[in-house]
């Protein structure tokens, strides 16, 4: 009989609020641990990345390049447009940009803060 093996998560925290997830996989009553990480979260809300409101706000009028005869709109709607925060209304496309850039370098921040790396915010403010 072939096992495929028991997949385990451990979580790790830093002293920093970093989590770290690491994988395990026991095979043949045997514990293999891949430590590559599988996600960080930076737990420190008010020290993270975030576009300037007013830079994002210069972008509200513009149209998006959607394409396609209106089907790149509906499928950006469908797809990756996310409610607000009043659970009533979707994301327009500068909102939908905003959410992404900022998430990207949060991840970005968050790893080179856990690797103290050194984070420059102004340098990454004119980067975004």
């Amino acid at each position: 009989m072939r096992s495929n093996g028991v997949k385990m998560f451990i979580k790790l925290k830093s002293k920093k609020g970093t989590y770290s997830q690491l994988r395990c996989i026991s095979k043949h009553n045997k514990l293999y641990f891949n430590c590559s990480r599988f996600y960080t979260t930076n737990l420190e809300g008010s020290n993270n990345f975030k576009l300037d409101r007013e830079f994002v706000k210069e972008y509200s009028q513009k149209k998006a390049p959607f394409g396609f005869n209106g089907l790149g709109e509906l499928v950006y709607r469908r797809t990756y447009s996310r409610l607000k925060e009043d659970g009533k209304t979707q994301e327009e496309w500068f909102e939908t940009v905003e959410r992404v850039v900022n998430g990207t370098y949060n991840m970005q921040k968050t790893w080179v803060d856990q690797f103290q790396l050194g984070w420059d915010n102004n340098k990454a403010t004119k980067s975004a």
